[in-house]
């Protein structure tokens, strides 16, 4: 299966490096799956569909969230969640809305899951490009509290506030990401800023 990931990647480093999230993230990225589907064939679609969407625009992705000396690491050590945990939250959201999809598409009466992540501890970048959402925060006011803010917020706008404040992403990244259009991803983003200023400004 991971062939068919590694064929839309160029460089051998790339694949390597793809490889390494692979395997140290797909269990993860399915029990996420199966959690909101309920299905174990649906889920599995999911993280296919979802790996896929990120191995077409993994040259973008890395260039956005992996640092030079972050790949020396990830390759010399096999490992990726130590040194570069962004990705993973880059991955939940997907496969998250890969499977909204697939509910939507479906039209079956399911339980959607809407218990609040935890970005698996991507709540390490540093703010960028919001001075109005770091206007209503006091001098101790840090990343964490951002984000544990945006987790307040509803999928819609939780995704695309994490992908833009969090990891630094613009709309046409987060489009990409939520496989939605420009103009959505942009109001999605305008939209979760106002009620995430509304949420800091109660706080």
């Amino acid at each position: 299966m991971i062939q068919i990931y590694l064929n839309a990647i160029e460089t051998s480093e790339q694949k390597s490096i793809f490889e390494i999230m692979y395997y140290e993230y797909k269990d993860i990225m399915f029990a996420k799956a199966r959690s909101i589907l309920s299905d174990t064939q649906l889920a599995e679609d999911a993280v296919h569909t979802a790996f896929l969407r990120v191995a077409e625009s993994f040259e973008k992705i890395e260039n956005k969230l992996i640092s030079t000396n972050q790949r020396a690491l990830i390759i010399s050590n096999k490992k990726i969640k130590d040194f570069c945990p962004n990705i993973g939250a880059y991955l939940i959201i997907v496969v998250r809305n890969v499977c909204f999809r697939i509910l939507n598409e479906d039209k079956q009466k399911r339980t959607i899951y809407t218990d609040k992540d935890d970005f698996i501890g991507a709540q390490t970048s540093a703010i960028s490009g919001d001075e109005n959402i770091e206007d209503l925060c006091s001098s101790n006011e840090t990343i964490e509290a951002i984000a544990d803010a945006i987790r307040q917020l509803g999928d819609t706008y939780r995704d695309a506030l994490h992908l833009h404040i969090v990891l630094g992403m613009d709309a046409s990244e987060i489009a990409e990401a939520l496989n939605c259009s420009y103009e959505n991803a942009r109001k999605r983003i305008q939209r979760g800023r106002k009620k995430l200023q509304e949420l800091l400004s109660n706080d």
